[in-house]
């Protein structure tokens, strides 16, 4: 070996412990090789790669093992593409399935990736037949795939496939179904599809915890989806009750530093923007960002998530010029692991949009605007809660400009969207109705063919309060005596958050309530009235409620 290397015929990579053999001798030493001995070599070299090619599994990405696979995957990549048909086997299509996972993992999205796949389940199949469970993981991971390039009906009829595979050969009560089906409950949610996510979650859940425990590190798929699904439907303790728990355990077997621990932190972060707690939110989304660029790298596709995230957050307290740079860096990650038709590329795009209304740069807004709105109908369909999430802050645009033609036409869209795929009770369902109910106030009013008496804007009152209360529950209303005593709510009243929230407290010492709301809880109950929070210049409001002073004396 030392006089092979002093020729360079062989080089030394001490800290690995290989070495390299040099590309002119590997090429003699294939041609003086005859077939039969060039297939036994092959089959060798097969053998020993997928001894030491890190295992796939359907667990949470092993980030540990990248510098391994990332110097052995030329090797594999090099072996699959000159093993002959007659000699691809089990171990073939085992070290396809690892080399398109890692290069999944690593965001390396393509018809490479697609191919790998694609040739691992044909070889499956034709090898062990098409009910075998290694066929079922392979089945699993082509859908991941279809997944996150948004191609959500590809990849719900290979998942169906899979969880039908594993419940024929494992029974329906094993961990690794439970474990494809918190994969579909996610799918389902990323489709609006909640009863049908939910529903998969808690069936997932039940398995796991009767087969593994409450605290085992696999039941942080379906609590996180759960927590989801919570958050979007506004059951904001609910939500933030099941991240706790899902980062307790990813701590306790991950360790504080795995990037893994960073998804939960964005999501936790993102639950308590929506509650207007950024001061909570801001350290967990920086650490969210760092731990994914210290562990995933700060190019890819995961950690365009944490840039947007952190974004949204200094969007919403008003530092535009930070939140700026941030959705354009998520923006260019996710076009060049993804392309420029991604469903993902939407997020940065609406949010770009935002920032640029608050700045008053209207034609940029507007391009942003229109290009998530088109990416999302195209990607995602005409009828999915993100489309009208664009639809209705593109009718406040367009009501920002005095078009009320077109903003209202946008908001009635938004509003059957919500209605329809969240529920009338939803949150945003109660925000698309107050923005309805504004343009309402604007217009001239009939009841039975003749004015309503009161003009426009009791007319759109009435209104709002009748669906507020279908919206609302009449009873055990932690919110409705406040409301009643200090508040009047309109479409078009308005208060600071800090006077409201005063009030509040005062009242309560008052009235001696006995149960008093948290500052999250007290802005989820508003938003349920059909509240709105926004921000001017200076601070940040309250829309549809203002405070009133009321005495036994009517003063």
């Amino acid at each position: 070996v030392a006089i092979a290397c002093s020729y360079s015929l062989l080089s030394r990579q001490p800290r690995e412990r290989t070495l390299s053999l040099h590309r002119l001798v590997q090429v003699i030493l294939q041609e003086e090789m005859s077939e039969q001995e060039q297939a036994t070599v092959q089959r060798r070299v097969i053998h020993l790669l997928k001894a030491v090619f890190p295992e796939t599994t359907t667990r949470n990405t092993e980030v540990e093992t990248w510098e391994r696979r990332e110097r052995l995957l030329p090797h594999v990549l090099t072996c699959l593409a000159t093993t002959p048909e007659h000699l691809q086997d089990q171990e073939v299509a085992t070290l396809l399935l690892r080399a398109a996972v890692y290069l999944d993992e690593r965001g390396q999205q393509g018809e490479q990736v697609e191919r790998l796949y694609q040739r691992a389940l044909h070889l499956f199949e034709h090898l062990l037949g098409s009910e075998h469970p290694h066929v079922g993981s392979c089945l699993y991971q082509l859908a991941m795939f279809y997944r996150v390039q948004g191609k959500y009906e590809q990849a719900e009829r290979l998942l169906q496939r899979a969880i039908r595979i594993q419940e024929q050969t494992l029974g329906s009560e094993h961990p690794e179904v439970a474990y494809l089906l918190s994969s579909m409950a996610f799918l389902y949610y990323r489709q609006g599809r909640y009863g049908q996510a939910e529903a998969c979650c808690q069936r997932a859940l039940r398995i796991q915890e009767q087969a593994l425990g409450e605290t085992h590190p696999d039941l942080t798929s379906a609590l996180g989806t759960l927590a989801m699904l919570y958050h979007e439907q506004g059951k904001y303790g609910q939500a933030e009750s099941m991240l706790r728990r899902v980062l307790q355990i990813q701590e306790q077997t991950l360790g504080p530093e795995h990037p893994e621990l960073a998804r939960i932190l964005n999501n936790l972060g993102n639950l308590y923007i929506d509650q207007g707690k950024y001061v909570q939110a801001e350290p967990l989304c920086q650490r969210a960002v760092l731990l994914a660029e210290q562990g995933w790298g700060a190019e890819h596709i995961n950690t365009s998530t944490m840039f947007d995230t952190l974004a949204t957050l200094y969007r919403e307290m008003g530092q535009y010029e930070r939140a700026k740079p941030l959705y354009q860096r998520a923006l260019q990650i996710v076009e060049l692991t993804r392309g420029l038709e991604h469903p993902f590329v939407a997020y940065s795009l609406h949010g770009l949009a935002l920032v640029s209304q608050r700045q008053g740069k209207d034609d940029e807004a507007e391009f942003f605007y229109q290009r998530a709105l088109h990416l999302r109908e195209q990607q995602l369909g005409p009828h999915h809660p993100e489309v009208a999430q664009t639809l209705h802050d593109l009718a406040l645009f367009r009501k920002s400009q005095g078009n009320l033609h077109e903003a209202r036409s946008l908001a009635l869209r938004a509003l059957q969207i919500r209605e329809k795929a969240l529920g009338d009770a939803h949150p945003h369902s109660a925000a698309s109705r107050t923005l309805m109910a504004q343009f309402e106030a604007e217009q001239e009013p009939v009841q039975d063919g003749v004015p309503f008496p009161g003009g426009a804007e009791e007319h759109s009152t009435a209104r709002l309060r009748e669906e507020m209360r279908d919206d609302s529950p009449s009873e055990n209303d932690p919110l409705q005596e406040f409301l009643t005593a200090c508040c009047e709510l309109h479409p078009r009243a308005w208060c600071r958050s800090s006077d409201l929230w005063e009030a509040y407290q005062c009242w309560i010492e008052a009235s001696q309530e006995g149960y008093p709301l948290s500052r999250g809880a007290f802005i989820a109950q508003l938003k349920r009235y059909g509240c709105r929070a926004d921000r001017t210049k200076t601070t940040r409001i309250w829309r549809g409620v203002a405070l009133v002073n009321k005495n036994d004396d009517g003063g």
